[in-house]
């Protein structure tokens, strides 16, 4: 039984409350992950085959899609919040991934892959590349207007393939609970109240827009929203230490 595998899902569940006083409201929320890996009690890492679903998973590559065109959501009606992967058995302290796209993935040409990578709303144009987190919102003090908080690669040169990228910004997590992590009876939470902490939407509705960029009028919350996902905005590399909008909890 110790090298039996079986094919499970691990969940992700959006935290879309910000506070009391505000009225939230969701257009999109994507972001892929890649490299997920548990954690066994010795330490030891166990890398994941993910489920070759052909829609939401390729490769190591998965989308999570937490919008479906309801509303004022956009994108399209399918939603996915599970990395499907074989799990080996046994009993595991914690899990790892990268929200983001693997540097050799990151610049090919989005009309010519499979899904997920095809996803056109997930890809820049003006960078080459995907965009690695994307949260369209608006609120009662953004009075209607769309805020955008899209993370990826930025500062590239070059086109296509050829690009290369001086901040990556891709986002390492590694969640070790008090108790170990079971992916049957626990749930990872993203929660979207902490990226956008230290934000005052009331003061400037568009205080929260973040396109990855270092300065000008469409990045003014990256430097508060960077530092609540754990990035160096002027590097694109983890900060020291390690800080993180993700945790673990029960599932309800």
């Amino acid at each position: 039984r110790g090298h039996s595998r079986s094919l499970e899902t691990i969940s992700f569940i959006p935290n879309a409350h910000i506070a009391e006083s505000t009225t939230f409201q969701l257009h999109d929320f994507r972001l892929f992950v890649h490299g997920v890996t548990l954690i066994q009690n010795s330490g030891e890492e166990t890398p994941l085959t993910l489920n070759q679903d052909g829609k939401f998973q390729s490769g190591e590559i998965a989308l999570l899609d937490f919008e479906n065109k309801t509303g004022k959501c956009n994108g399209t009606t399918d939603t996915n919040n599970v990395v499907s992967a074989l799990i080996p058995s046994g009993t595991y302290q914690g899990i790892k991934f990268i929200v983001g796209i693997p540097e050799n993935k990151n610049h090919l040409d989005a009309d010519n892959q499979s899904p997920p990578l095809d996803n056109s709303g997930m890809f820049w144009s003006w960078t080459s590349g995907y965009k690695f987190l994307k949260l369209d919102f608006e609120t009662a003090e953004t009075l209607g207007v769309e805020t955008s908080v899209h993370i990826g690669s930025a500062n590239c040169v070059g086109s296509g393939s050829s690009s290369t990228c001086a901040r990556v910004n891709r986002i390492p997590v590694t969640l070790i609970p008090e108790g170990g992590f079971n992916p049957s009876t626990q749930e990872i939470k993203i929660n979207i109240q902490a990226l956008l902490q230290g934000i005052d939407l009331t003061a400037n509705p568009n205080a929260a827009m973040c396109m990855s960029g270092l300065v000008g009028a469409t990045s003014t919350g990256c430097p508060t929203i960077f530092a609540n996902i754990g990035l160096d905005l002027n590097a694109g590399t983890p900060i020291t230490p390690a800080k993180t909008v993700f945790s673990i909890k029960a599932k309800n």
